[in-house]
């Protein structure tokens, strides 16, 4: 029997012929049948695991489904899909996860500080994809605490005090004395930690010549820098240069035995004392030269920065 054609044939089991066509009672429904797969189509994407696949299309048609009385339909689906073959893998772009514990703080008192951090592994980047932006860890705060005490620290250093001895004056005999000098614990509370011994303690002395007035034998030193144009702008600045008559100190000594230990201590000179120099372009004690300043800028007027 020819689908959807008229025609003279035979019902098995009936014994008698008939023409066959559609509505006719008596026929039988003809069930679908697929055709052949039609090619593959074209991939869509550039890479494994960015969008489908490719497909390809069946009909059914081989026959179609008779429509009255109506045929069954074919089995299963129209179109298939499949990876696209021969593919590489997409990039996959890096991301943050989430921020770690944060450190406990360690401080006792007042504020502290924690670290938190995080980890490029949701997802971690593959096949060429970036990487994550930004850092990887981060700082808090942690706190307040109880405040801290006050820190306890050494003051400065008072001015040596005067080279001396306990009879008498010393000054120009050679005599080796005595300098004291002091500072302060400062923030030490009572009862309270005491100052650092690392650092030495309050007290410190040291061994002493005095030349404080004594008349010595000068020379003169060479010439100092050029100084800055004073003033800074304007018309006509100057700068300077000087020498001075220095002292030549005594051949003392330069140690002297450690009281109370072995060794030996250095002996420092203490004292401004009086130098004698030949007189130099008509100056005993401090030889100045003054020269004007070129291309100073002009001063700004009064009242500008």
């Amino acid at each position: 029997m020819c689908p959807g054609g008229g025609h003279r044939g035979h019902v098995p089991g009936t014994g008698r012929g008939h023409r066959g066509h559609e509505g006719t009672p008596g026929t039988r429904p003809v069930p679908g049948a697929w055709g052949p797969w039609g090619p593959w189509g074209p991939c869509p994407v550039s890479c494994r695991g960015s969008g489908p696949g490719r497909s390809r299309r069946r009909f059914c048609d081989s026959p179609e489904p008779s429509r009255d009385p109506p045929g069954a339909p074919c089995p299963g689906n129209g179109t298939e899909s499949e990876p696209c073959p021969g593919l590489p893998p997409c990039p996959v772009d890096g991301a943050w996860g989430a921020w770690s514990a944060a450190t406990p703080c360690a401080v006792t008192c007042g504020l502290g500080g924690v670290r938190q951090r995080r980890a490029c592994d949701a997802p971690s980047p593959k096949f060429g994809g970036r990487g994550c932006e930004g850092p990887e860890s981060r700082r808090g705060v942690c706190g307040p605490r109880d405040p801290c005490p006050a820190p306890v620290l050494w003051g400065p250093w008072s001015p040596w005090s005067r080279c001396a001895r306990p009879w008498g004056d010393i000054s120009c005999r050679g005599a080796v004395g005595q300098q004291r000098r002091t500072r302060e614990c400062v923030g030490r509370s009572p009862g309270g930690p005491p100052c650092p011994t690392a650092q030495g303690g309050g007290i410190e002395l040291r061994a002493c010549y005095s030349v404080q007035d004594c008349v010595l034998p000068g020379n003169w030193s060479d010439w100092s820098p050029w100084g800055l144009c004073t003033p800074p702008c304007g018309a006509s600045p100057t700068r300077s240069r000087s020498r001075e008559c220095r002292p030549e100190l005594p051949p003392y000594p330069p140690t002297v035995p450690t009281v109370g230990s072995p060794g030996r201590s250095r002996v420092w000179f203490w004292g401004a004392a009086r130098p004698l120099c030949a007189p130099l372009e008509g100056q005993r004690l401090l030889l100045e030269e003054r020269r004007n300043c070129s291309h100073a800028p002009p001063c700004p007027p009064p009242g500008e920065d």
